[in-house]
């Protein structure tokens, strides 16, 4: 490398090379380019006469005079390399952009640059050196003038680029710069310039000299040679065309050197397609407009023009090249003898012609006739011209060229020139032209027509001409007939037009067509053939003469008649035999009745022209009936085609006697045959006749008796559910059938083919079948529950023919009966698939379906409103029928379908009449009405529940009977169902006319929910079917959406305020409001229940509900203000009449939070407290209808939050007064004054909360009677749940306000806890197996609430251990949750005396049982189901079931919190015995989704603690709660029974489940028990027990990187060491126990010493501490001298820790009492082991 700052060293210390040195010398000496032969070309590419271009002696250096950076871009545009030159050329273009002053002075450079630049062979430099050309010249202006001349030679010729957005970026920048009027005198200007460039392009110019070898390849120097040239060709036709010969002509002598030079003729030859095509091109310019050219020079052009037009294989230069050449032939035709001088032309072509034209058939075929046209006269009369152009014309069909997808392009070409020089020759009256024309007709012509019909023996080509050729030959051969203008047209022979010499010519070929045609027919078989496709021959002579004839009628000459007589004697005699061949070959016959057909349609009128005619083929027709029963399935079709045609085409006499032969034939098949095959062929031709005679249209008389027996016995084979009829069920029979019937019933108004009898009982039928069908699908029977799948089909095949018949005719020309009787039954059928037979049935939804488009086509094809309204009827009555398995759902589908197409008011007038009136709702409401006393529970939720004061039932079977559809849902239900189903569905808009509704939907939809909260309660469906009230579920939603809705569309327009409508309530204004909501209102308050009533039932509770939430968001949304409600407080108090109690209640509910702080409310409360303070005896609230009890009410509702009632103290402490002598007699409540009570305690909690900082007695009195309502309630009565859960609800108040810092409450509730808590527990017992109900929900829930202040002493002496496990599964959360907390505080406290007790207990006293509790044994036991929990909903898994189970087990690991050795090892060994870690592991990890499935991903443990758990967080609704609760249990498991844990992961056979186990315990839980063990030895405690070792020292240390402890003893200074390694997978994997140095210990006491580390951990769920301890006391036991256990090799027992104590007598050794007994339950023998003497 050459050191920096140093020019690399050349030999001769010459300078070294350099581009841009030598750019200077040239540019600044006299350095002469002109001596540098071909290189020459690189210094001034482009610019002819590079001598006299003064750029190299004016022009000035870039660096001298242009901006350095603009020069640094021109050097790089110099570049060599192509992508160094194009992203200069962009450089360059934006610097211009930039610096537009700039362009001027590099005009003279870029001058030089653009015409290199438009040669390179990178498309995308001539590109953007074009664009930077248009920027250059467009913004030069007229400083570009002087240097035109000089570049414009590659300007023009890169508008010719190959390139087309090359091409189009040269020519836009022409265009810009020269205005459309200017180009013309630009070019003549530079006209001469631009051909000199041409010439030394294309004249001296090779792919050598325009590209450096060294540097370009081959194939790029060719293709920038080509492009180069043909581009410079296409200017020179360019020039030519843009100008005028006078203005070309100055330039002549440049044309003519470039023309004369044979160096340019040659192109037309060249190896490139590109410049022969532009050659072709110029040539065709040159012979457009400057003829002259040629015509001087053809003896230089035509040699090399034709021989390479002979030779020319390259198909994209076809299409030039043939222009060329027909246009040299018809300017020049002597051109062909040109060539010929040497050798005749005629062969050249012949060879040309027999070599398929080298291609392009649709270029080159087409343009044969027009060059053998212009051919000169001395060629065409050369001997054997026709036949050898023909042979050789007509072998091309063997070339590759042609195929079948271009054949009918060489057929067309080869026939047209037949015809042409035929008729041509037919106009010569030498006597001479006479063989030559019967030449071109009988053997030229025939050709074709011969290969066309008949695979010639030895002839090849027959498979490449297309099956519609025919339409050719037909066009060509009408020309030919039908031509007048030949010789002999004056000479007339007989009848014909046609001339002698035609006819006498012509006539050979209708002979030899005929012979071909009519004999093979006949036959069915050729001589000239060894096989025949008769099908194909059928086809193409069909086809053939039809266009023939076609083509005759359109020529209007007098030779057209005379040819359709030829014609139609051929199609005669092609037609009889087509029939007679048909019987004679039935398995041709379809073939040969397709030719007959058409023949028939196309030549009718020639054909049956006589009687005589007629006779023939009806005789001949009628045999042709045999085909039915004889024939091929194939030929049915056609055999019915030709004969309705033939029918049609006869007079009416026989056209009624062959009608009427083919019916009788059919009613005589008809029943009598027992082949599918053949009962399917005749079924098809009677269909077939229906259908020609709807496609043909022909007015006739069919009627006949035969043919109604016909209809009516195929309609009772298809309809008659009796009819045994086993062809039915072949499906192509049936459907047949069905189109029979359709096609009968749809032609009969148009073309009358049966009688009105037969077509009404044809519509009668399928009338019933429908019934019949609907009948069983919707109505219950009790003789079948389900139709016949035979009836299912029919029903099927009846809607086919509906479907078929209505889509097929127009609405008026069907019979009236179709819309009269059927679309009641169809609709019906619409539905069918919600039958409870089998919704999934596949015929079933098939009918459903087929009954849904028979229906929408009904009611598009008439009147809407008189199709539906017989329908509405019937639908009516099955929405509250529960005898119809129609769902409310379903019947809400029908609705909408029913009413889809109707308009609104129709559609109004529809829903007003299916919603039915109040009456017919309050009717079918009145079983519902009665109630049983669980209503009374409501009240814990609902305070308008608890003022229902008429008489409720004590059980359900007093209750009124209620029946129940399939689905569980009563008529009302269904009804309501319907209602809210369409309204949500169909989001239809009530009006005040209909509002009505809503309150009715309003009041079902409480009675639901009602009975939701508390099973059993409502009876509008079934209770005993679980799916019903998911339904319930959904409309409960429902309606609460629609409500809300109905509400915000009542208020929308609504303007009125709360005085208002209070006004109208005083004066009871009854008329009509302004207003949609007002109108509600009032009518709900003018409701009796609301109004006067002092008798209050459920329902009145509903309605009441529904006025509170109605004034509630009316208030919300109409935003009333305090002013506006307050003065509401008039009618509010107790002595108002105008609304009664309930009316008052939810009134006061709506409002009260917004006049809560009015002088007005307080005014109210402050008189309801002054008048309740003077009654004085408790007896006066027990009657509901007295004013004591509403006093008592409207106080308690009138309290605002936080139980608040806003008056004086002084008031309140009156009330006090008043209410103590309330309770001067003592007596427990009875169920008949449960509300009264219920009502008392809430005055209570009030009055409380009011009172909480005045002293005085009126606590004693809270708490005395508060224990009583609690002590002497018994919550298994509905009523006094009631008072229950409002008394410890008070209770827990008075709790929560001595916690607030009440010291004299304190005092008093302190005397009362110990009661209340032996009370609760009591009444927690009681809990176990009770029907549950969101109001006991609540009362649960609030019982749990309490339990926290139940103290240990109590709890330990009360509690009920087995009914408290019962509670554990309990289907309250907060109750499981209770339950656990009690068992887990008794369970410590046993736990606790259980462990002293055994510590002090010898193992031969066994009076203590120290076994798992039964009751928590068998929670343990119970593993739940938990096969769906990753596939069904949460909501559907038993939850509570499952939390209790995880909680028994919870309870079992608190068994092991502080415990000690022993017990903890009792509790182990009876999980072990017991194998319960079984039930729990697999339902843990089926919870955390670990090693079950790979879809299902396992819980990502990394953000949570495990390691302990608060059980007050856990929401049974959440699924992460259930994932935490699993893995604590699981950390539980592996931190305090390992060794179980490890025992079945090694027993489990699933190994998906032990790898996935495997690897989440390493991932989430070993790490977590490694750090805990590890730093647990680093605990103080533990470390100085450990250390405490007396004379010896015992030091141990924990490597947490390497998860290992080190323990060293030492004594004597010798080392004792052990290691203890954890694996990753810790306590899956047992621990490694490595004794590391070991002193005056022999193997197997060092090895037992290991064991017993190993075991510790391993076995006995010890930790390291407890392990490294026997390590310490084997040790500290082996130097004091005590003997090891000779069966175990250790001191200390694993086991107890007991060191050995049981001798033998004989050999004195010692061994350890677990030991022992092992040994002697394996050995079956009770003698030592190793003396073997008895003990």
């Amino acid at each position: 490398m050459v050191k920096p700052g140093k020019q690399p060293r050349v030999k001769g210390n010459m300078k070294p090379a350099s581009s841009s040195r030598a750019a200077e010398l040239s540019g600044s000496t006299s350095l002469s380019f002109d001596n540098l032969g071909g290189f020459a070309q690189f210094a001034n590419a482009g610019i002819p006469n590079a001598s006299n271009n003064t750029l190299h002696s004016s022009t000035p250096t870039t660096e001298d005079h242009l901006d350095p950076g603009l020069s640094v871009i021109l050097k790089k545009v110099a570049k060599r390399d192509m992508v160094t030159k194009l992203k200069a050329l962009e450089e360059l273009e934006a610097y211009l952009k930039a610096h537009q002053e700039s362009i001027p002075a590099i005009l003279s450079t870029w001058v030089t640059m653009y015409g290199k630049l438009t040669m390179e062979v990178d498309r995308r430099v001539r590109l953007a050196a074009n664009s930077v050309h248009a920027l250059v010249t467009s913004q030069a202006g007229k400083k570009l003038a002087p240097h035109l001349k000089d570049f414009v030679g590659p300007w023009m010729m890169t508008q010719f680029d190959q390139s087309r957005d090359v091409a189009r970026a040269a020519k836009t920048s022409f265009e810009t710069v020269f205005s459309e009027e200017k180009r013309a005198g630009v070019l003549l200007f530079c006209q001469k310039d631009i051909l000199e460039f041409i010439i030394e392009m294309l004249l001296y110019k090779t792919p050598e000299t325009l590209s450096d070898p060294r540097y370009v390849t081959k194939e790029d120097m060719d293709a920038k040679f080509a492009r180069v040239i043909s581009s410079n060709i296409y200017c020179i036709s360019y020039l030519i065309g843009q100008l005028p010969i006078e203005d070309r002509k100055k330039s002549s002598d440049v044309y003519d050197k470039l023309f004369d030079d044979p160096v340019f003729w040659k192109y037309v030859s060249h190896q490139s397609p590109m410049i022969r095509n532009a050659v072709y091109s110029l040539i065709k310019t040159l012979l457009l407009l400057w003829p002259d050219i040629l015509k001087t020079r053809l003896e230089l052009v035509c040699p090399v023009f034709f021989a390479a037009v002979f030779n020319e294989k390259d198909g994209s230069t076809h299409s030039s090249m043939w222009d060329a050449l027909l246009l040299i032939t018809k300017k020049f035709p002597e051109s062909w003898i040109v060539i010929a001088k040497k050798k005749s032309a005629i062969p050249k072509l012949c060879n040309f012609l027999r070599s398929g034209l080298n291609g392009s058939v649709g270029i080159s075929y087409p343009s044969i006739l027009a060059l053998l046209a212009n051919l000169p006269k001395e060629l065409k009369q050369a001997p054997n011209f026709y036949k050898d152009v023909f042979d050789s014309l007509w072998k091309s069909l063997s070339t590759d060229f042609i195929d079948s997808s271009n054949s009918h392009i060489f057929l067309n070409s080869y026939v047209e020139c037949a015809v042409y020089f035929i008729v041509m020759e037919s106009k010569n009256e030498d006597e001479n032209t006479k063989p030559i024309v019967d030449y071109l007709i009988n053997t030229v012509l025939w050709r074709p027509y011969e290969l066309f019909f008949i695979d010639v023996r030895g002839v090849s080509g027959h498979e490449k001409l297309d099956i519609k050729n025919y339409l050719i030959l037909a066009k060509h051969l009408s020309v030919l007939v039908s031509s007048d203008s030949v010789k002999g047209v004056s000479c007339p022979l007989n009848e014909s037009s046609l001339t002698i010499i035609l006819l006498d010519l012509m006539e050979p070929f209708w002979t030899l067509l005929d012979n071909l045609l009519s004999q093979t027919i006949t036959d069915c078989s050729t001589k000239l053939s060894k096989s025949i496709d008769l099908e194909n021959l059928c086809y193409k002579a069909g086809g053939f003469m039809m266009e023939l004839c076609n083509e005759l009628n359109k020529i209007e000459k007098s030779g057209s008649k005379d040819a359709m007589a030829h014609a139609s004697k051929l199609a005669r005699r092609l037609l009889l035999a087509s029939i007679k061949s048909s019987i004679t070959h039935k398995d041709q016959s379809h073939a040969l009745l397709i030719l007959a057909d058409q023949l028939l349609s196309s030549y009718s009128n020639e054909l049956l022209d006589t009687d005589e005619h007629s006779k023939e083929i009806l005789v001949s027709s009628k045999e042709l009936l045999t085909l039915i029963t004889q024939g091929p399935q194939q030929s049915i079709g056609s055999l019915v085609a030709f004969y309705t045609k033939l029918v049609f085409s006869l007079s009416e006499k026989p056209s009624k006697e062959l009608w009427n032969s083919v019916i009788s034939m059919l009613k005589e098949l008809n029943g009598k045959t027992k082949d599918s095959q053949a009962v399917l062929c005749q079924s098809q031709v009677m269909l077939l006749l229906l259908e020609q005679i709807k496609k043909e249209g022909a007015s006739m008389d069919y009627k006949s008796e035969e043919l109604d027996s016909l209809v009516q016995s195929y309609a009772s084979q298809l309809l008659d559910s009796e009819n045994t009829n086993e062809f039915l069920e072949v499906p192509v029979i049936r459907e047949t059938l069905e189109r029979i019937l359709a096609s009968t019933i749809s032609l009969n108004s148009v073309h009358p083919v049966v009688s009105e009898d037969t077509l009404k009982k044809l519509i009668a039928s399928l009338q019933l079948t429908l019934k019949n069908f609907n009948g069983f699908q919707y109505i219950i029977k009790s003789n079948s529950s389900e139709p016949s799948t035979k009836l299912t089909q029919i029903t099927l095949s009846s809607l086919k023919v509906l479907y078929d018949t209505i889509t097929a005719s127009p609405v008026d020309t069907l019979p009236a009966e179709v819309f009269e009787c059927l679309p009641g039954e169809v609709f019906d059928a619409i539905f069918s698939k919600n039958s409870v037979i089998d919704p999934e049935a596949a015929p079933i939804q098939t009918v459903a379906d087929m009954a849904s488009l028979v229906w929408d086509i009904m009611v598009a094809k008439s009147n809407g409103k008189t199709l539906i309204q017989p329908i509405l009827k019937r639908v009516k009555s099955s929405i509250n029928n529960i005898s119809f398995f129609a769902s409310p759902s379903d019947s809400a589908k029908r609705v909408q379908k029913l009413l889809s197409s109707v308009n609104d008011n129709i559609r109004q007038e529809s829903m007003e009449y299916l919603f039915g009136t109040r009456e017919e709702w309050k009717s079918l409401a009145r079983p519902f009405e009665q109630h049983t006393r669980v209503f009374s529970t409501l009240a814990i939720q609902d305070p308008l529940a608890g003022l229902v004061n008429c008489s409720l039932v004590d059980d359900d079977d007093e209750l009124l009977p209620v029946s129940y559809d399939l689905y569980g849902l009563s008529a009302y239900g269904r009804t309501a169902l319907f209602a809210a189903e369409y309204i949500f569905s169909n989001s239809t808009n009530l009006s005040n006319t209909t509002d009505w509704i809503m309150i009715e939907l309003m009041v079902a939809r409480l009675a639901c929910q009602s009975g939701l909260e508390v099973p059993g309660l409502c009876r509008v469906w079934d209770n005993k079917i679980p799916e019903s009230a998911l339904g319930i579920q959904a409309f409960v939603h429902q309606m609460d959406k629609l409500f809300v809705k109905w509400i915000d569309d009542l208020t929308t327009n609504a303007s009125f305020n709360a005085l208002s409508l209070l006004n109208d309530l005083k004066q009871k204004v009854k008329s009509e409001y302004d207003s949609r909501l007002k109108s509600v209102l009032m009518e709900l308050l003018s409701t009796p229940a609301l109004s006067v009533a002092t008798d209050f039932s459920p329902k009145d509770v509903y309605l009441a509900n529904i006025l509170e939430m109605v004034l509630r968001l009316s208030l919300q949304n109409l935003e009333w203000s305090t002013d506006d409600v307050a003065p509401w407080t008039s009618v509010l108090k107790a002595e108002s009449t105008e609304l009664s109690l309930l009316g008052k209640v939810a009134t006061m509910m709506a409002f009260k939070e917004t006049m809560g702080e009015s002088p007005m409310f307080k005014n109210l409360q402050s008189d309801l407290v002054s008048k309740l303070s003077s009654i004085s005896n408790l007896e006066d609230f027990q009657d509901s209808h007295k004013k004591p009890w509403s006093l008592l009410v409207l106080l308690n509702i009138s309290s605002l939050k936080f139980k608040y009632i806003s008056i004086p103290t002084q008031r309140l402490m009156h009330l006090m007064l008043a209410m103590r002598k309330w309770f001067t007699s003592k007596s427990s409540p009875d169920t008949e004054q449960a509300m009264m009570h219920v009502q008392i305690a809430q005055l209570f909690s009030h009055l409380a909360e009011s009172l909480q900082d005045v002293s005085g007695g009126q606590w004693s009195l809270f708490l005395g009677q508060c224990y009583e309502w609690v002590a002497f309630s018994d919550p298994t009565v509905p009523e006094e749940i009631t008072l229950l859960y409002y008394a410890l609800l008070f209770y827990k108040q008075l709790e929560e306000m001595v916690s607030d810092g009440n010291s004299e409450l304190e005092n008093i509730i302190q005397e009362y806890a110990p009661r209340f808590s032996k009370t609760c527990l009591k009444l927690l017992t009681l809990e176990k197996g009770v029907n549950m109900s969101h109001p006991r929900q609540k009362y649960q829930e609030l019982l749990a609430d309490l339990h926290v202040q139940i103290p240990d002493n109590i709890l330990f002496d009360a509690l009920s251990f087995t009914d408290m496990c019962h509670l554990l599964k309990a289907p309250t959360e907060q109750l499981q949750k209770c339950s656990y907390d009690l068992l887990r505080r008794s369970i410590s406290h046993t736990v606790e005396e259980l462990s002293v007790r055994m510590e002090f207990t010898e193992t031969s006293e066994g009076d203590t049982d120290f076994s798992i509790n039964r009751d928590i044994y068998k929670s343990l036991v119970g593993a739940p189901d938990m096969s769906t929990w990753h596939s069904a909903n949460l909501k559907d898994q038993p939850l509570h079931e499952i939390l209790g189970f995880l909680l028994s087990w919870l309870l079992m690991f608190d068994h092991f919190n502080e415990i000690t050795f022993k017990l903890k090892q009792e509790y182990t060994s009876q999980l072990k015995d017991a194998d319960l870690i079984s039930t729990l592991l697999p339902v843990l990890f089926k919870i955390l989704g670990t090693g079950y499935t790979q879809d299902i991903k396992p819980f990502d443990l990394a953000p949570w603690d495990i390691d302990s758990y608060d059980l007050e967080g856990f929401e049974s609704t959440s699924e992460i709660s259930y994932l935490i609760l699993a893995s604590h249990l699981y950390f539980r498991a592996l931190k305090q029974v390992p060794s179980l844990v490890r025992a079945w992961w090694v027993g489990c056979k699933n190994r998906q489940l032990i790898l996935g186990v495997e690897s989440y315990t390493e991932k989430y839980f070993s790490p977590r028990l490694i750090n805990n063990e590890l730093d647990m030895l680093n605990r103080p405690d533990i470390m100085s027990d450990l250390a405490d070792n007396g004379d010896n020292t015992f030091t141990v240390k924990a490597l947490k990187s390497a998860n290992e402890v080190m323990a060293n003893y030492l004594v004597d200074d010798q080392t004792l060491s052990v290691c203890i390694k954890l694996p990753k997978t810790y306590p899956l994997r047992q621990i490694n126990v490595e004794g590391v140095a070991k002193i005056g210990v022999n193997e197997k006491q060092w090895r037992g010493w290991m064991f017993a580390v190993s075991a510790v951990i391993g076995f006995q769920n010890g930790n390291i501490a407890d392990a490294l301890t026997v390590f310490k006391r084997n040790a500290n036991l082996h130097f004091e001298g005590v003997e090891d256990c000779t069966i175990c090799y250790s001191i200390i027992n694993v086991i107890d820790r007991s060191i050995p104590n049981k001798q033998c007598r004989t050999c004195k050794n010692k061994f350890h009492s677990n030991c022992l007994y092992k040994w002697f339950k394996s050995s079956n023998s009770a003698s030592c082991p190793l003396c073997r003497t008895v003990f």
